[in-house]
């Protein structure tokens, strides 16, 4: 992997870290609120898993600066914006782990990117529950914790499981996340 590389790896966990405090402070769910601040917290920590492997192959640290005034907008905006980060991220970290001889740094970019398949997900279920339409009735709170708890479960299933492929279908009353597969 090239500095420019992990470079860039640092940095969007490092700007991610802050988006999920953003939209933490804007959340109006507790549960949701707690939930971004965790994945802050594991963003963070990604960014310095990777920052030892930055210190073991360079000799310092690398810490971007990421400049406040560039975040703003709504909570649906700061959720699309870390779907579309944690999404774009993903899928270079996860081709990190089919060519890498470093094994240490192939299992640490192995597990961030079942962390981030587990942020995708949970994210998918929060923006789902936006999108839904909201009766009167509280009744209706249930298909969000539903597919939130699950995101959620299968978050800490796939931390512990490793490669596994996840499609996540939505219908309008209801949630159901399918496990195509182990690799």
């Amino acid at each position: 992997m090239t500095r420019d590389e992990l470079e860039s790896y640092i940095f969007t966990e490092t700007f991610l870290a802050q988006l999920y405090r953003k939209a933490a402070a804007m959340a109006t769910r507790e549960v949701e609120k707690n939930t971004l601040l965790q994945f802050s917290q594991e963003a963070t920590q990604n960014a310095n898993y990777l920052n030892h492997f930055y210190r073991e192959e360079y000799g310092t640290n690398f810490n971007p600066i990421i400049p406040e005034g560039n975040l703003t907008g709504t909570y649906r905006d700061f959720l699309n914006e870390i779907l579309g980060q944690e999404i774009r991220s993903f899928l270079k970290v996860r081709s990190q782990t089919y060519f890498q001889s470093n094994h240490d740094l192939n299992e640490t970019m192995r597990f961030i990117s079942d962390i981030k398949l587990g942020h995708i997900l949970t994210i998918l279920a929060i923006i789902t529950d936006l999108n839904a339409p909201k009766p009167h009735s509280l009744y209706y709170k249930k298909p969000f914790k539903m597919a939130f708890y699950n995101a959620i479960s299968l978050s800490f299933f796939i931390n512990i499981s490793g490669n596994v492929l996840i499609s996540l279908i939505n219908k309008l009353f209801g949630y159901v996340v399918v496990i195509i597969g182990a690799v």
